[in-house]
């Protein structure tokens, strides 16, 4: 039978760049040292490497939940920003049967897919969503119980969304769309920042029409226009994220297996000067090969749709 669970770790990358420089003989073990300085080397090469956006493999699909009004979003894994989630992890349904307001459980359509702990946001009669946590569930009665009691009146079928987490800050935001969670989606536009901020008027909710993104450094900043005018409205991204850390040589990079041969020449080839090994041919083979490897990934990890060419709508 066939396989295809081949992989690298981060210290299968290390050794055979060392291989290739010179920098450890065949059966000599990599020292401490010089392990500790390649994993930084190949940790720093890949974030840099965050800047090609492409990495298809990176790009996810999330929802930030519209705040009536609000016209800027933090996002990022904070749990002072907004909240906003992959889409994966977006359930949402109904309340089944009004609640009042002081009331600790509501009762609702599905259960599915919740866990105790996770985020939940009620819709209320007062056209706000209150935020909380699920202190427990029953799924025999499909009642849920709340880690902070209702600020206000529920009213039957009103909506109730959870998520577990808030992803890491978006790198950039590629493509958008707006809905409510049980309508259809409509595409929106991503736009300049400088688009945003030559509004006259920020402020007048209605429907969402475009987006700007600002990936500030601790965590990203969206701009919505118009703010949504019920929260009803959510706003979906396909948001490029971050490399995962390799923290330990034992992990595995953050990258399909098609990439290890492009990551061992590149990592061979920034480690190079610090070994002086090899010979200027050498030296040159390694670099021209690292470069192709790199442009042949590039090639392969893109989009296969088609390409649509449009006026500029601001000019």
């Amino acid at each position: 039978m066939p396989t295809y669970d081949h992989s690298v770790t981060g210290e299968d990358i290390i050794r055979d760049a060392l291989l290739l420089v010179g920098g450890v003989a065949e059966n000599e073990p990599v020292s401490g040292q010089a392990t500790t300085d390649a994993l930084r080397a190949l940790n720093n090469m890949l974030k840099s490497w965050q800047n090609q956006g492409l990495h298809m493999w990176a790009r996810q699909e999330v929802v930030v939940f519209g705040v009536k009004s609000q016209e800027r979003y933090k996002l990022g894994p904070a749990s002072t920003d907004a909240h906003w989630t992959d889409e994966e992890g977006f359930v949402y349904t109904k309340i089944n049967g009004a609640a009042s307001s002081g009331a600790s459980t509501i009762t609702v359509d599905s259960v599915t897919d919740m866990t105790v702990g996770d985020y939940v946001g009620v819709e209320l009669d007062d056209g706000t969503r209150q935020w909380t946590t699920i202190d427990a569930i029953n799924t025999s009665t499909l009642v849920i119980t709340l880690n902070t009691a209702l600020t206000d009146d529920v009213a039957d079928n009103l909506s109730v969304f959870t998520y577990t987490s808030r992803p890491q800050r978006p790198l950039r935001l590629v493509h958008a769309r707006r809905g409510q969670y049980d309508g259809e989606d409509i595409p929106m536009y991503m736009e300049p920042q400088e688009e945003y901020f030559d509004q006259p008027n920020k402020t007048t909710a209605g429907t969402a029409v475009f987006a700007a993104y600002k990936p500030t450094l601790t965590s990203g900043t969206l701009y919505a226009w118009q703010p949504v005018n019920s929260v009803k409205q959510v706003m979906k991204f396909t948001s490029e994220r971050p490399f995962a850390d390799i923290d330990a040589t034992s992990e595995n990079p953050d990258f399909p297996i098609e990439w290890a041969e492009c990551i061992t020449f590149n990592l061979a080839a920034r480690l190079e000067s610090q070994y002086r090994q090899l010979d200027g041919q050498r030296r040159n083979e390694l670099l021209i090969m690292a470069d192709n490897m790199l442009e042949e990934a590039k090639m392969f990890d893109t989009d296969p749709g088609s390409w649509y060419i449009q006026p500029d709508r601001t000019r």
